[in-house]
């Protein structure tokens, strides 16, 4: 495929698009039942919002809100862990047709629905973190979430038909950008590819031999550091869909540890395509170190600082600050609306500055 290369790469937001994926899965003709349920769900909230009844529940019902990620996922999940408690109270109010409209709600159903959706939602979670680097995992995610989409043997049809109608949603709506997989190979767990088919593997090996490549070439005689300009990364052609640092303050998407994509992570013996004797190109150099469970951001400055594999290092350093959804500079402009307040309307735009740095950036 003949590259373009070109100056305004955009790669977007892969929360949103995962999101638009869910979205248009729910809403989709296939899902029927589990939309009706949405729809009722959705009925017996807004009863109990405006019935002021949503204050006697242990934990309040969520409303859907559809400029919130994951909100259908909330509203099911807060409805289901407190069924029972829900039709004690429309019994009490002789509320009998909406208790009768919630009884025709399969609970085996609602339940593996939020089960389903809730792998969404950590989905989100993960590739919304701001204290890591994010853009690695855009690629393996797809691969992981087409996995949970795999029909079972104990799916009802529900469920079997709500997971078809998600994997042709995922692969309309989640975008992956040729440098999110260049970002993949760049982490050292991740470097043999080995979730993928061979052609997309050598894709982005030979992607990645041609970046270095060209990079080298544009100063053969000098040694690549962090401040030699613009590459060829910033300008990366759009191509068809195919010392350690101080810990970070925590935020709310921290409060879940885990790490989805831990058995798509290699800690094995190399592939043969990637077991190369010609380690005079970095990519081969790079490919024959052993994997180790390192920080990615740690590993490449160390290769750096040490001059073992100053391209890649480079490469590395511009394709890791890429984040994987919009969510991080999203909370910079709600602690900049909170901190600029209407009595603090005449901070100066480098006192503000600093006021957002020191908060993000003090350890307490």
């Amino acid at each position: 495929m003949k590259s373009a290369y070109r100056n305004d790469v955009r790669l977007s937001c892969a929360g949103h698009n995962l999101n638009l994926a869910v979205e248009k899965a729910l809403k989709s003709p296939g899902a029927n039942l589990v939309h009706e349920m949405i729809k009722t769900s959705k009925e017996m909230v807004d009863y109990f919002k405006h019935s002021g009844k949503n204050q006697e529940l242990n934990h309040t019902l969520k409303q859907d809100d559809a400029t919130r990620w994951n909100s259908q996922f909330f509203l099911l999940q807060s409805l289901s862990c407190q069924l029972d408690h829900v039709k004690s109270i429309l019994a009490d109010l002789k509320q009998f047709d909406k208790l009768e409209q919630l009884n025709n709600v399969n609970e085996k159903l609602l339940h593996d629905v939020v089960e389903f959706l809730h792998l969404f939602h950590k989905a989100t979670v993960q590739l919304s973190h701001d204290n890591v680097p994010t853009s690695p995992d855009i690629w393996p995610m797809f691969f992981y979430l087409r996995s949970v989409c795999k029909i079972n043997g104990s799916d009802s049809d529900s469920m079997r038909d709500l997971k078809a109608v998600f994997l042709s949603s995922l692969n309309e709506k989640y975008v992956i950008h040729p440098l999110h997989k260049l970002s993949t190979l760049i982490v050292p767990s991740y470097k043999y590819l080995s979730f993928v088919n061979t052609d997309d593997r050598n894709f982005v090996y030979s992607e990645m031999r041609s970046m270095v490549d060209k990079i080298i070439s544009s100063s053969p005689n000098q040694v690549i550091r962090k401040d030699s300009g613009n590459t060829d990364i910033d300008s990366f052609s759009e191509c068809s869909h195919s010392d350690q640092l101080p810990p970070a303050k925590k935020n709310k998407a921290d409060l879940e540890s885990y790490d989805l994509l831990a058995d798509l992570k290699t800690v094995a013996t190399p592939l043969s395509n990637a077991d190369s004797n010609d380690t005079r190109h970095e990519l081969d150099k790079y490919l024959a170190l052993p994997v180790t469970a390192c920080d990615a951001l740690q590993f490449w400055n160390n290769n750096d600082r040490e001059h073992k594999l100053p391209t890649m290092a480079l490469i590395g350093r511009k394709l890791l600050a890429i984040p994987a959804t919009s969510t991080a500079s999203e909370r910079v402009f709600s602690v900049c609306g909170v901190t600029m307040s209407e009595r603090r309307a005449r901070l100066n735009p480098e006192t503000l500055e600093m006021l957002i740095f020191l908060k993000y950036n003090m350890q307490l």
